[in-house]
């Protein structure tokens, strides 16, 4: 039943409850008045149609009190319809959106079981609607990614504005990969949900270096995803190598980059007389710190010209995704920090999160200057290698704003020496 048709049910029947009271109240007022009048025989004085006044003057105070009331209901009952009819409208209008839109929106809970799924799931794994309603996001993935998806959502509490790259086993036994962006938790009554957004990322016919790296990103994630604790047994060494060697194959500028600046940055901490524990932990973030390229395409890494605006956007959420792709390495929450943080300036202009002097650590502050100090004297694939004059310069004027006053001289000092002055021509090679 429409809302329209309702609400000339709802008017037709408050009318005729109207009248029912009138008519009920008047039949009481007046058994009343006869009862008075002839058994009673109370206010003998007044005559017979005394009675009749009185009661037809109680009825239309009655009248006009119950009409005056029912007109305020009719009036709440008239808002609330039109309410409930935008309400309609609206919930057709977003129902419309969700069915149409090219990302396959669903919720499931803590446990992956599905509360709901756009029709457009149908094109990404083949189940339509109704039957992911009674499934596990577990079974929509590859064996490799389920232990993936069940420690991300073991952290559903912080999974808001997190992305990853996976694949979905599709209903014909073909795989899809497929970009998943957590966009937040609400309350039910039932418990926490979490709300997703699902999409292709590897656009029909797009085979060039934009899924490359797309699709290189997802398979690092299924084979770290596959190395244990165990495995690891704490050998970071290990780890810096397994993705030394995968972004040698996506990036050699940014691995050669890497494995650079995790020399430069151990000479520059032990100037500064970093005890050497934390010289490692450095060293490690160093050869990490990168590793989040892996998600932004080789054209964009590689480009001769100026970045666009959303290929700069891109490219500041290396430090983010290479925390999501690091995150299950259970590495020390220092090298964490120092990834995440090592485009952070001390005057706060910098980025993920604009830190200032306050939140940055000693390593962390090391690891800025010798990233702005290696990417300087580098060749890049939109300059040349700049002179050590230009490099000094450039380091001089974000001195004590930008960078930390003692890293900038350390790093100027290793670079001066004789023995690393064969280093500096090295690194300008590349």
């Amino acid at each position: 039943m429409n809302n329209g048709k309702y609400g000339k049910d709802l008017k037709s029947k408050a009318a005729q409850l109207e009248l029912l009271i009138i008519a009920m109240v008047g039949a009481t007022l007046g058994s009343l008045q006869i009862i008075n009048f002839v058994f009673l025989n109370a206010d003998a004085q007044k005559t017979p149609t005394q009675p009749l006044l009185d009661w037809l003057f109680s009825i239309a105070i009655i009248t006009f009190l119950v009409h005056f009331s029912f007109r305020e209901i009719r009036k709440v009952q008239e808002e609330l319809i039109e309410k409930s009819d935008q309400a309609s409208k609206a919930q057709a209008r977003l129902q419309h959106i969700i069915d149409n839109t090219q990302e396959t929106i669903f919720i499931i809970d803590p446990q992956g079981r599905f509360k709901f799924a756009s029709r457009s799931i149908e094109e990404l794994s083949g189940y339509t609607a109704a039957e992911v309603a009674d499934m596990r996001i577990g079974d929509i993935l590859p064996y490799e990614y389920r232990s993936l998806i069940q420690r991300e959502l073991s952290d559903y509490r912080n999974l808001g504005g997190r992305h990853i790259y996976i694949k979905f086993l599709r209903k014909d036994g073909g795989t899809i990969r497929v970009e998943l962006c957590f966009i937040k938790i609400e309350t039910e009554e039932r418990g926490q949900v979490i709300q997703c957004l699902a999409r292709e990322f590897c656009e029909p016919g797009d085979m060039g270096s934009h899924s490359r790296g797309r699709n290189l990103y997802t398979d690092t994630l299924a084979s770290l995803n596959q190395v244990t604790d165990s495995s690891l047994n704490g050998n970071y060494r290990e780890l810096g190598n397994i993705f030394y060697r995968v972004m040698l194959s996506h990036d050699p500028v940014t691995a050669l980059h890497q494995m650079r600046l995790a020399g430069l940055s151990a000479q520059v901490a032990e100037e500064l007389g970093i005890e050497n524990g934390r010289i490692e932990w450095l060293k490690l973030a160093a050869l990490l710190h990168d590793v989040g390229k892996l998600a932004v395409p080789y054209r964009i890494l590689n480009k001769t010209g100026k970045l666009s605006d959303n290929e700069l956007t891109l490219v500041r959420l290396h430090a983010k995704r290479g925390i999501e792709l690091l995150g299950r390495a259970n590495l020390p929450p220092a090298v964490n920090d120092m990834i995440l943080h090592h485009h952070e300036r001390l005057d706060g202009s910098g980025y993920p999160h604009g830190l200032r002097a306050a939140s940055l650590n000693m390593e962390t502050r090391i690891l800025s200057v010798c990233d702005v100090t290696d990417s300087m004297i580098s060749h890049r694939s939109y300059r040349q290698a700049l002179p050590r004059e230009e490099v000094a310069d450039a380091l001089l004027l974000g001195k004590g704003t930008k960078f930390d006053a003692g890293a900038v001289e350390c790093v100027l000092s290793v670079l001066d020496r004789n023995l690393n002055e064969a280093c500096f021509s090295s690194l300008k090679r590349y």
